[in-house]
């Protein structure tokens, strides 16, 4: 991206101070660009706003954004740092938010986030790092959403999830998830179901055994607590 016959690599704060929204699709494909850092004016950031940048590596996420939208940096292969902070108000994580992100190796849930998108890390391949904290208002956890996250071996699933879609850590390398409240809960192959197969507390309650049931012997189906 060139401005006044510049080429921009860094998009600092006081760049967009002002701005309360990132479109959808604002820089796609932007391959200049290796560092962005939005002001805390900003509240959504838009579907596909910064898809395919493929040499983006840190970007930093205000407290104030409450939806980073489907595809928002999906395919930014070099992108290593995402910069959350615990006050964040953010509430969705969305479809394929950050898929393809190869060289992402840690990631911090905030506590507000309600909903984890469909493919939101799918092939993100060095991501080790989850971070969920102990007050999560985390309720849903998408399709594929660590489908092949083959560096993520320990997980935790907070007490207020109550649906789990089909896939949602297949070809992960998931040895440990720790249920925070292991109870109530059953799958099914339909996702309006109100019954199904009950999975005993006690085999939630064994880290191992849970993270095998995630990635093999329930894998294929919704997950729902009651």
């Amino acid at each position: 991206m060139f401005v006044k016959d510049t080429l921009v690599t860094e998009i600092k704060a006081n760049d967009l101070e002002g701005l309360t929204s990132i479109k959808k699709y604002a820089l796609p494909c932007c391959n200049s660009i290796e560092n962005i850092e939005l002001p805390n004016t900003i509240t959504n950031i838009g579907k596909g706003a910064f898809t395919g940048c493929l040499n983006l590596k840190s970007v930093t996420i205000p407290d104030n954004v409450t939806v980073i939208d489907d595809f928002a940096f999906s395919g930014d292969q070099e992108l290593e740092t995402v910069n959350i902070s615990e006050n964040s108000k953010l509430e969705i994580i969305g479809v394929d938010a950050f898929s393809l992100c190869y060289k992402l190796s840690s990631f911090l849930i905030p506590d507000s986030v309600t909903s984890i998108g469909s493919n939101a890390f799918i092939y993100d391949n060095l991501l080790e790092n989850v971070i969920i904290g102990e007050n999560s208002k985390l309720t849903t956890i998408g399709r594929s959403a660590f489908y092949s996250c083959k560096a993520l071996t320990s997980i935790i699933i907070p007490q207020n999830v109550t649906l789990i879609y089909d896939s949602a850590f297949v070809l992960s390398g998931l040895k440990k998830a720790t249920f925070k409240n292991p109870n109530g809960w059953y799958t099914s192959y339909e996702i309006d179901a109100t019954s199904g197969v009950t999975i005993s507390s006690e085999n939630l309650s064994n880290q191992f055994t849970a993270a095998q049931y995630l990635t093999s012997n329930y894998y294929d189906r919704y997950w729902f607590k009651s």
